[in-house]
């Protein structure tokens, strides 16, 4: 299974969502995803596409950074 390493954006996520108010539902909609691939996300047991990355970040004004996405080997 595909694990996400530590990085600023699975740190930043959980933290900018409840701040934003909003649930795993409510973002994967925005995002164009399931709640359930959102789920995945969000634990770290799967990685956003670019294009869901830079949503991410627009809708996040930056608090989840693009580009703050790592795979372990």
């Amino acid at each position: 299974m595909t694990r996400i390493r530590k990085s600023a954006a699975l740190a930043a996520l959980p933290g900018w969502r409840g701040r934003a108010d909003l649930s795993q539902r409510a973002l994967g909609r925005a995002l164009g995803l399931s709640s359930t691939a959102m789920c995945h996300i969000e634990a770290g047991r799967a990685q956003p596409s670019l294009q869901v990355a830079i949503k991410l970040e627009t809708l996040s004004n930056g608090e989840v950074p693009c580009m703050g996405w790592k795979v372990e080997e």
